[in-house]
Parts: structure tokens; sequence; C-alpha cells
């Protein structure tokens, strides 16, 4: 895990998955120039409606950050499980290719033992344990999530901490440690209590429940799974893929509402493939594997032809 992380509250570049707070991209980068739509708002466009991001990632990606090279645009595109970097042409308007970013390895049983020896050394938390505090878990925290663009390659620069979380009278406290240090850089006191986050959290996942307005935005994939799926088998390589028994882990199209575009990920054993779709032609137009997934690793994913 060193060779991708740092233990320390500093600046590296590493590759993560989604464990963090999603950001908004800073409103100046979606302002539209005077002379029409920046590269940077073309490049998030076209990434946002490529149903093969969506597949990926799970549905609609959020935008978190854009960085163009020439005429060449790369977008992180979060989801909640994993964050895709699409490297997308805004002359043509077409993504060159999609580099997935693999969530951070767990820590291991060692790590974790390790972590609860430094906190317990720490005077503050020998005083919230003296009080009756427990400790809950151990676990990787990630932030500042941001794109950089190295040597015409994209990488992710980031901050990995472990935490430990202490919980005393319906509260919980979050200490960080440095690994390598052996040391406990700081303990964040509770602003609510655990009931308290816990109504908050369930109140944010009734409000996304919540039906909204009919806008023009594609119709549910439901809708289009059974015809996605046909088309699929109508592809001898796909079909072949389905008939070894390979799983349906994800699906998209073009995030809009006259999409002619679709995309399926297909699962077997520890690999995986995409099948892109035409979706007006009803044919499939390529079959690309994913290879076997390993944490942290940059795996590109397909070269459009």
């Amino acid at each position: 895990m060193k060779g991708l992380f740092s233990w320390r509250p500093r600046w590296k570049p590493a590759l993560v998955s989604t464990l963090v707070l999603a950001l908004i991209v800073g409103s100046a980068l979606f302002i539209p120039s005077l002379i029409g739509p920046s590269p940077e708002v073309l490049a998030a466009e076209i990434a946002q409606n490529s149903p093969e991001v969506r597949a990926l990632v799970g549905g609609a990606p959020v935008i978190r950050d854009v960085k163009m090279v020439g005429g060449t645009g790369y977008v992180l595109c979060q989801g909640p499980e994993i964050s895709i970097v699409c490297e997308v042409d805004v002359k043509t308007g077409e993504e060159l290719k999609l580099v997935r970013v693999v969530k951070p390895p767990e820590l291991s049983d060692e790590e974790k033992a390790k972590a609860i020896e430094i906190a317990k050394a720490d005077p503050r938390v020998q005083d919230l344990l003296g009080r009756g505090g427990t400790i809950d878990k151990v676990f990787l925290s990630v932030h500042m999530l941001e794109l950089e663009v190295v040597d015409g390659k994209p990488r992710i620069a980031t901050e990995v901490m472990v935490m430990v979380a202490v919980i005393l009278d319906n509260q919980k406290w979050m200490v960080e440690i440095d690994l390598d240090e052996g040391i406990v850089w700081g303990i964040a006191e509770p602003k609510l209590t655990i009931s308290e986050e816990k109504a908050l959290i369930e109140e944010k996942q009734r409000a996304r429940a919540e039906p909204v307005e009919p806008s023009l935005s594609p119709p549910p994939m439901e809708e289009l799974m059974e015809e996605l799926i046909d088309i699929a088998k109508t592809d001898p390589q796909a079909k072949e893929l389905f008939d070894r028994g390979a799983r349906l882990v994800g699906s998209g199209i073009a995030g809009k509402a006259d999409a002619e575009k679709g995309a399926l990920v297909l699962e077997l054993g520890n690999e995986r493939w995409i099948v892109r779709i035409d979706l007006v032609k009803e044919e499939v137009t390529k079959v690309e594997p994913l290879g076997e997934i390993e944490p942290g690793e940059i795996l590109i994913s397909f070269e459009s032809s």
C-alpha cells in the first residue's frame, strides 16, 4: 500500500475510489464564455453523457474536475463506488479512452491493530477510554480528490488517512492516525450525536428517493434493459459471454432524451467486459475487455475506433 498511499496528511499522487464526499467543481468552470461554452464545459458534457461512463460508475456521474491538455480533456467522474477518468476529444465530441480508478485496498488486520495501539497511547484517547469510551472501528479516509495530468497521463492527487472512531455517550470522536510516524495527528470532536447523524442520513436518503417532476431525462434504464441485452446477444462475442454465465453489473445510455448509444458491463469471474451498442442501428459496435481489476490499479478500459 505504501507505493500508492501516504498515511500522512499531505498531497500525493494516488489511485482511489469514491470513499470521499462528492465535491462540486467550481462554478467558474461551467460559466459559458462570451463566445460559447469553454473546452472544459464541452469535455464535462461529453463525459457526463457517455453511456460507457454511466455503465461503469453506476448512473449519471458527478463531475469532480476537468483538465485540458491541448484539445484533449481529462474529466474526473465520480460514482458511488468508483471514479473514472474519461479522456475526451473536444473537437470530435468523442471519448478516446476511459481510465478506471479502483478503490484503495482495505487495511490489514496488522495495520488496524497498529492504529489502535497508536490511538491508545495518546492522552486524549486515554481520557475518552477512561470515561467509558470504546473503539468502534478503524478505516481509511480519503480527502481532497483532484485530477492531475503529468506527462500526458492522468493521475489522482489525494490525501489518505487512517481513522480510529471512538464512541462515548452516544457521540463519536474521529482520531486521525499516522501509521508511518506512529502518532495521532488530531482528534475531531463530534458536532452531532450518533442518533442525530443517523437521522440526518436517513432524511437525505428519503429526499433522494422522492419523485421529481418529469423532464427531458432519458427513460428509466429498466425500460431499455431488455432491449440492450437483446441487442447485445446478437453479437457473437457478447453472446458467448452470456452463455458462459457472464453477469450484468452495469448499464448506461447517453444522458439525453434522444439517446442513440448504450453500453453494458459484463462480469465473469474476476474479469469484466464493456459492450458498446448503437441503439439506432440496433447493433453492437464493440466488445472490449476491461481485464482483471486489482486494488489501486490504473486500468485503460478501452479505446474507441
